[in-house]
């Protein structure tokens, strides 16, 4: 907090950012309440408040939306075998993500101010991101079978300069992957993505 809190008021006074929204990625429940508390419109939680037991119960309290992303362990186990086996990596991301989505909403955060983030990248291997990009459908799917508020959630995808790019573009550099990622969107019109 002593790093994050200073700019974060510091990014808040930039008129750049007015009409803005501005989200912080963490998986302390006390950080997202200080960073809420001094500008900050979601949060966006990597564990998908598996990491820290009062984070459903203080997003809920804060009243703002929460991304509640896939990730199996923690950020030092996630690409562990154990963590990166999957018989179906669709149908089990989408199960595994209706567990955290279901325990957020007993814990009083609604459904419609939750956004999915499957993840490429957080306890998936390079053939797993694929199957997810192509597989938001499937995903969906899935989810709607345990919850139709689920299912219409929006799906987040982070694409920030992976390194599953430059393996899937056989490229040197991630910002070469990163556009032919945006290529690929356009080509497929996927618009579940946001």
């Amino acid at each position: 907090m002593d790093r994050l809190i200073p700019a974060i008021e510091a990014i808040a006074k930039l008129p750049e950012v007015e009409g803005k929204l501005l989200s912080v990625d963490t998986f302390y429940s006390k950080v997202a309440s200080e960073a809420v508390s001094k500008g900050i419109h979601l949060v966006n939680d990597i564990s998908g408040g598996h990491l820290d037991s009062e984070m459903f119960n203080v997003v809920a309290h804060l009243k703002v939306p929460y991304i509640v992303m896939h990730m199996r362990g923690d950020p030092s186990t996630m690409q562990t075998n154990e963590n990166l086996h999957y018989e179906d990596v669709c149908k089990q991301v989408a199960s595994e993500l209706y567990t955290r989505v279901r325990e957020a909403e007993l814990s009083g955060i609604p459904s419609w101010r939750m956004i999915i983030d499957p993840d490429i990248g957080f306890s998936k291997k390079n053939e797993d991101n694929l199957e997810i990009l192509m597989g938001l459908s499937t995903i969906r799917e899935e989810l709607s079978f345990k919850s139709l508020a689920a299912s219409h959630a929006p799906i987040v995808i982070g694409p920030s300069r992976k390194k599953f790019l430059v393996y899937i573009c056989s490229r040197p550099n991630a910002s070469s992957g990163l556009y032919a990622f945006f290529l690929f969107y356009m080509r497929h019109r996927v618009y579940t993505v946001i």
